[in-house]
């Protein structure tokens, strides 16, 4: 698996982490390669470690990008590389091998809901977890029930601390 990013921030790095530990958890023998290009809105810079990753053997990229993600799912496409995308499902859009949920807009909303809820405390760090907040965070297999099973399975597994991963406060 690749994982294409901009700069080697901590959120950048537990989410390589994280990638690696749920990857391994199925293929354990498996790699994820990690490339940090400084920038998230260069294509050049993305496009590169692209090609990169495809040449070392990645058989899915992850462009965890702004702008740059264009180049980078159109590369691995017409390299016939599977594709994982964020933030929503874009599993109806036929293109896609794997939709990872990561909506600030719904972590936004789940804020906005806490306060009117009268639960929201500020200066209170907020993390949502895969296999309980499915809408804020969740990988969905793009036309496979059953590795979406296994997926299912795993951030259950997740969700119950069965399997154990990064801290979110893991540098």
């Amino acid at each position: 698996v690749g994982f294409v990013s901009g700069p080697e921030l901590s959120f950048n790095t537990a989410s390589v982490n994280a990638l690696e530990v749920g990857f391994r958890t199925v293929i354990p023998e498996g790699q994820v390669l990690a490339t940090y290009t400084g920038d998230f809105n260069d294509s050049g810079l993305a496009l590169e470690a692209t090609i990169a990753q495809i040449a070392q053997g990645a058989d899915l990229v992850y462009p965890f990008l702004g702008a740059a993600a264009k180049a980078v799912i159109e590369e691995a496409q017409s390299s016939g590389v599977l594709v994982a995308v964020q933030p929503e499902n874009r599993c109806a859009a036929g293109d896609f091998a794997v939709s990872v949920i990561f909506s600030q807009g719904a972590y936004g909303l789940g804020l906005l809901e806490a306060f009117a809820e009268g639960t929201f405390e500020e200066g209170t760090r907020r993390v949502f977890h895969i296999g309980q907040d499915p809408d804020q965070v969740n990988v969905i297999v793009c036309g496979n029930d059953a590795i979406q099973a296994e997926v299912d399975a795993i951030a259950a597994d997740i969700a119950s601390r069965f399997i154990v991963g990064p801290s979110p406060e893991a540098e």
